[in-house]
């Protein structure tokens, strides 16, 4: 089955397979790479039918994953939304134009985020208040966060 024959499990899910003679209900597998590994965890967490699953590559906290890290690109979302606080904690002046030779759209600014589990950095003026923000923005995501629905999966298929 593709998920342009099944939208969506649960109910009306279910209800289609019941339908369908030509399908097992008791086999339904997920396989999903990247975002659709990352949305598969929180299906496969919730949906009893689902017998197993394979993520492959899951995102991460999709802020550091997008705004920060792989994507400098979606930086310029990042500085305006710290651009629209009141008070603004960019710090132009001492922004990145560039992450790895990638130039960036303004408005600029330098998180100067720490290694984990080290204590905040201030290398550049503003930039432990930047980190805060950001911080706020993790935390207040962590519903979306693969690290946040790893506690329910489970290693065996559910009893039938």
């Amino acid at each position: 089955m593709t998920r342009t024959e099944q939208p969506a499990l649960g109910p009306q899910g279910n209800q289609f397979i019941a339908n369908r003679p030509d399908l097992d209900a008791s086999r339904i597998y997920y396989l999903g790479q990247s975002f659709g590994a990352m949305w598969g965890m929180f299906s496969f967490a919730n949906e009893p039918a689902i017998r197993a699953a394979v993520f492959a590559a899951p995102t991460g906290t999709l802020l550091y994953d997008a705004a920060l890290a792989v994507a400098p690109g979606m930086r310029a979302g990042l500085g305006e939304l710290l651009a629209g606080r009141t008070p603004s904690p960019l710090n132009p002046p001492h922004g990145r134009t560039s992450v790895d030779g990638i130039a960036v759209a303004p408005p600029h600014f330098d998180e100067s985020l720490p290694l984990r589990n080290r204590p905040p950095l201030d290398a550049v003026p503003g930039a432990t208040e930047v980190q805060r923000v950001i911080d706020g923005i993790v935390w207040a995501a962590q519903f979306t966060s693969t690290v946040a629905v790893a506690p329910l999966l489970r290693r065996a298929p559910r009893p039938r």
